[in-house]
C-alpha cells in the first residue's frame, strides 16, 4: 500500500515539474486560403487527411502524417494521386484544430485534426517538421 501511495505521489509530483511537452512550442507554420491549407505557397492535398480517415477494413487509422520532410517520407512529397479525394473546413477550433470534412472516392468522414510542429531525431540530426494529428471523429 505504501508502494502504491509512494508511486502515486512520484507521478504526480514529476507531472507538475513542467516534464510535460508544452503544444504551443512551437507554434505551427501553414496558412489557409480559399478554405485550403497552405504550406510553404504550396497546397496540402486531400491525401494528406485521406490517410488519417477509417478503413474499411480495420478500425484502426493512421494518427498523424507528416506534411514536409526531405528524410521521411511526406504526403506533399509524394505523387500526386487523382483519386477523387476532397477536403473542406467544417469549423475552425482553438489552438491550431480543425474540424474537416474529408472525402476519398464515394466515402466521406467528419474528423477533428490539429495541426503540430516538433524537432524529429534523425541521423544526429533535428528537423522541425508540420504535422497534422488525428484527435478525433467529428
Amino acid at each position: 500500500m505504501q508502494g502504491a501511495i509512494f508511486t502515486l505521489i512520484a507521478t504526480l509530483s514529476l507531472a507538475g515539474c513542467g516534464l510535460q511537452a508544452k503544444a504551443d512550442k512551437y507554434a505551427p507554420n501553414y496558412a489557409i486560403e480559399n478554405d485550403k491549407f497552405i504550406y510553404q505557397q504550396s497546397l496540402i492535398p486531400a491525401q494528406c487527411f485521406t490517410k488519417l480517415m477509417m478503413s474499411d477494413a480495420s478500425p484502426n487509422s493512421t494518427a498523424a502524417v507528416f506534411i514536409d520532410d526531405n528524410y521521411l517520407a511526406s504526403c506533399m512529397n509524394q505523387s500526386a494521386i487523382t483519386d477523387n479525394t476532397s477536403y473542406s473546413i467544417a469549423k475552425i477550433l482553438p489552438d491550431h484544430n480543425y474540424n474537416l470534412h474529408v472525402c476519398k472516392a464515394q466515402k466521406c468522414e467528419q474528423i477533428v485534426v490539429a495541426f503540430t510542429s516538433f524537432d524529429y531525431q534523425l541521423n544526429g540530426q533535428t528537423k522541425r517538421l508540420l504535422t497534422v494529428v488525428k484527435r478525433g471523429q467529428g
